[in-house]
């Protein structure tokens, strides 16, 4: 069964996720003792690649749908 993606509403939910992730700066996390980080650097940056992967997908199929 397929379930309907309201698009527009999952890229908006990206996008935001995308600015948390930017404003910690995992970055400046690394330069900081790790009893000290309160997340993951490396995860973080992990999940921010994750994320654009989601948003450009959604992306791709507005294309397609546009195309189609």
């Amino acid at each position: 069964m397929t379930e309907s993606v309201d698009r527009p509403e999952l890229e908006r939910e990206v996008r935001e996720e995308l600015r948390q992730v930017e404003s910690s700066h995992p970055e400046e996390a690394m330069e900081e003792p790790m009893a000290q980080w309160r997340f993951d650097p490396v995860e973080a940056e992990e999940y921010e690649t994750m994320l654009r992967g989601v948003l450009a997908a959604a992306e791709n199929a507005d294309d397609e749908q546009a195309g189609a």
